[in-house]
């Protein structure tokens, strides 16, 4: 079990990691990975989106969004999160800046690992159906289900292939790209949401040299 005791003791290594800059490129977001306290146990906490989302309605999901002009990727992650899950931002403590991931537009999509301190359980209904929370201890006892796919290379048919050798013939080199799908029983996690999950279970297992408990 992963208790207040762990996360005390990961924020004095979590400290030392550096901070996000400021990232301008258009489409850049950020996420923000909620961690609450149920009875002492470290939980992580999701949210589904509502279903009337233009966007992956229904989709698993950590709070987030688009990092607005002149904004940081952090304060970006910490503005969303209090809109969709209706707290503060008094009550968010950035514990540390996780991986950089590439966004479903390929743009960068920023993630942060944050404790929520007092959380009640609401949230926007106009962006999100229901919250629900997981021991991150089960994500360390039930390994993510993974699946290694090759990103699709879809040329335009006015690629000059009369300038490369070999034509339409190339032998592209593909890219292989690891997708993970953890079957939690309450919902499916997967994508980029399953790949931060991922680091932070590493994190709290000890499976990282610069993040031991």
């Amino acid at each position: 079990m992963v208790k207040t005791a762990d996360i005390a003791q990961l924020k004095t290594i979590w400290q030392k990691q550096p901070a996000h800059k400021r990232y301008r490129e258009k489409g850049s977001s950020a996420v923000l990975a909620p961690i609450v306290l149920t009875e002492g146990e470290a939980c992580i906490l999701f949210e589904k989106r509502s279903e009337d989302l233009k966007h992956q309605p229904g989709e698993i999901c950590f709070p987030g969004g688009r990092i607005e002009s002149g904004e940081s990727a952090r304060a970006a992650a910490v503005r969303e999160t209090c809109e969709e899950l209706v707290i503060t931002p008094e009550q968010i403590e950035i514990l540390t800046p996780l991986d950089v991931q590439s966004g479903p537009s390929g743009a960068p999509l920023w993630s942060f690992a944050a404790l929520i301190h007092d959380y009640d359980g609401g949230y926007s209904a106009q962006e999100v159906d229901h919250v629900f929370a997981v021991p991150i201890t089960w994500f360390m006892e039930h390994p993510p289900q993974t699946v290694t796919i090759d990103y699709v290379r879809d040329l335009p048919e006015d690629f000059p292939f009369e300038l490369i050798p070999g034509g339409r013939n190339y032998r592209w080199r593909g890219r292989p790209f690891e997708m993970y799908f953890y079957k939690h029983p309450h919902a499916v996690i997967w994508g980029i949401t399953a790949r931060i999950v991922m680091r932070l279970t590493m994190i709290f297992a000890g499976d990282l040299p610069d993040a031991r408990i």
